[in-house]
């Protein structure tokens, strides 16, 4: 492996940058409130026990997330809410950290929403911990320019925002992605530049004038528009982006309580998926601590955060081999490590049969 120290904490903040959008930094640890509360709101679907999968072997759960927004979590607080999680014997506990993998290895977390690339790149130095489910299999890629900037040209001498600088894993990434679609600025003497501040700040000092190019998320993009700035790049690229993962001494004993999990938040994705559940997802988030933006409850940017999930939560090795061909063509490995060196599917695979989902 090279660059090892820029990759050991949060190997792909380039991945996690262009899925995120959080707005600040995230407390270092809190709890966001959880209740096993009966139903509420529309009637969940209907499943039914499945004999090969036994009682759960741990009932209490600690569940780890990074980014506190409605579009990372809603299948987690959809569980709670629409009580699967409760029908598996389960209580779930959601705990805001950005320490999921040591939370993993140390026991503190039993599961953890997690960057795909960083569970593979611990794995493959031998930390034993895997993906045992997919959660958002696909990463958005947003990039606009002020409406002043013609063409790729017309950004030099200009302050960019693309994070990072030339060289850095995350820069180079969106610069090729955008060349890829046309918008190409690798002869262009741009004036990269770092900004203070989450995604809303750098949407703001675009808007005002003060940068000529930035990255954002889809909740930013009817303000863009709206205002007549230029979105150059708006793709969706079939790379992982969050997976379920867990510490492997943890699955191999409590079998039972993976896969029970992992059918609750099967039974949750269907539920969040379903875009005519919008009004009800969003009107239980404040009770579990997530409160949607405006922005966010227009039916065409909550269609974008559905659009990097799947209803079956599996995986696709093509897509990891891409997005690690990448990396390695970036640098930030040697080889791609093999599928299943950073995978244990057994229990989505089980959970996936007692609803009769299809395995992929």
């Amino acid at each position: 492996m090279k660059l090892r120290q820029v990759l050991t904490s949060s190997l792909v903040a380039l991945l996690l940058a262009t899925s995120c959008g959080s707005d600040g930094a995230s407390p270092s640890e809190t709890t966001a409130p959880v209740t096993t509360a009966a139903p509420t709101t529309t009637a969940p679907p209907e499943t039914t026990e499945a004999p090969d999968i036994g009682a759960a072997e741990k009932a209490d759960l600690a569940i780890g997330i990074r980014i506190p927004n409605v579009g990372s979590n809603a299948p987690l607080f959809v569980g709670i809410d629409q009580g699967f999680y409760a029908d598996e014997g389960l209580t779930i506990e959601i705990v805001e950290t950005e320490s999921v993998r040591e939370g993993l290895v140390g026991g503190s977390l039993d599961f953890a929403l997690a960057e795909s690339m960083d569970v593979v790149d611990a794995a493959s130095i031998g930390v034993p911990i895997s993906i045992i489910a997919g959660y958002r299999n696909r990463q958005p890629f947003y990039v606009a320019t002020h409406s002043s900037i013609g063409s790729p040209e017309d950004l030099a001498g200009k302050d960019i925002l693309l994070g990072g600088t030339p060289g850095s894993l995350d820069y180079d990434l969106r610069a090729g992605v955008m060349a890829e679609n046309g918008y190409d600025i690798s002869g262009v003497d741009v004036n990269p530049v770092s900004v203070p501040g989450g995604s809303n700040a750098w949407v703001e000092l675009l808007l005002e004038g003060e940068l000529d190019m930035t990255v954002f998320f889809a909740r930013h993009k009817p303000s863009i528009v709206d205002a007549g700035h230029n979105v150059v790049l708006d793709v969706f690229k079939e790379w992982p982006n969050d997976s379920i993962a867990a510490a492997d001494d943890f699955v191999a004993s409590n079998p039972n309580t993976t896969a029970r999990f992992i059918r609750a938040t099967l039974r949750a994705m269907e539920y969040w998926m379903d875009p005519s559940n919008q009004d009800a997802v969003q009107t239980m988030a404040p009770n579990y601590g997530f409160n949607p933006k405006d922005a966010e409850k227009d039916p065409a940017v909550y269609g974008e955060d559905l659009a990097l999930y799947d209803v079956d939560m599996g995986l696709d090795p093509a897509a990891f081999d891409e997005a690690l061909g990448k990396l390695v063509d970036l640098g930030a490995f040697d080889s791609a490590p093999a599928f299943d060196t950073y995978t244990d599917l057994d229990a989505l695979h089980a959970a996936q049969d007692a609803l009769g989902i299809a395995r992929r």
